[in-house]
């Protein structure tokens, strides 16, 4: 008898492991088509110099905009990717205003990524016109692909990544460290979509020199994120983020005027596909 019931519990949790649903994540993107994603993002910036902190709190609405040039054999894709606008609302005890940089989103960027998300190939076709580290820190919030997983997976599952970033901050390239660990929460509907909810964690570590108003400091950060996604099933993409960015980042110069300028800057964010 104990035998029979053991064998009975054996086939149960067979049959329950074989009735999952099984999902393979990667971006289906088609050849010629535009693809745009708005981004509005919440932050609070604190520096403190000096004896004195300083608090600067910023409302931007990002669009971005996806061209798949092409679909090549190997299944990889050949996309530009650039701003379609922005527009920043800064507050601050010695500034408020309101900006809508028209200049920034002629910069393009041309990519080759893999059907996961993974950068094969990336690089830029357009020098940006204007400078200043409002323009660097924008240009930093570029869109960057999750890396998805193609293996067969179920609720519940997770995967992780680990990648290596460069990107230019004020003219000197900073090389960064990013590793985000996933987890399929469950299919869910989402703007009348079939999709699977998937968490993210993220973190990253980046530091280097640089010069800002012609003294040379270096950099080092650290930035922490938590977030959620949904993946539409039926057109294999990320159709809406969301997610709370903790940056904490440390200016250090030399010399007589030597110090350390600790900057902590909190930020929210949603991201969504408009096409």
């Amino acid at each position: 008898m104990r035998s029979l019931i053991a064998i009975s519990y054996m086939l149960l949790f067979v049959i329950s492991v074989h009735a999952q649903d099984l999902y393979k994540l990667f971006y289906n993107f088609e050849q010629g088509k535009v693809y745009r994603y708005q981004d509005l993002i919440k932050s609070k910036t604190t520096q403190e110099m000096m004896g004195q902190e300083i608090r600067v709190d910023t409302k931007a609405e990002i669009m971005h905009k996806i061209v798949v040039d092409s679909v090549l054999e190997n299944g990889n894709f050949l996309l530009t990717i650039s701003f379609d606008s922005i527009r920043a609302q800064i507050n601050s005890k010695q500034m408020d205003t309101v900006l809508a940089l028209k200049e920034i989103p002629a910069k393009r960027k041309k990519v080759e990524i893999d059907k996961c998300g993974n950068y094969i190939n990336k690089g830029s076709i357009d020098k940006i016109v204007i400078g200043g580290q409002l323009a660097d820190e924008i240009l930093q919030n570029k869109i960057e692909l999750h890396i998805l997983n193609d293996k067969e997976l179920k609720i519940g599952d997770k995967w992780e990544t680990t990648v290596f970033d460069t990107v230019d901050i004020m003219g000197t390239l900073i090389v960064s460290k990013i590793k985000a660990k996933y987890k399929i929460l469950k299919k869910e509907n989402k703007f009348n979509r079939d999709c699977l909810k998937i968490e993210y964690k993220s973190e990253s570590e980046s530091e280097g020199n640089i010069k800002m108003q012609g003294e040379a400091l270096y950099f080092e950060s650290s930035t922490d994120v938590e977030g959620i996604f949904y993946y539409d099933l039926v057109a294999s993409l990320i159709i809406y983020e969301e997610a709370d960015i903790t940056d904490n980042t440390s200016l250090a110069t030399s010399g007589p005027r030597s110090m350390i300028i600790p900057i902590t800057q909190k930020t929210s964010f949603t991201r969504k596909l408009v096409y």
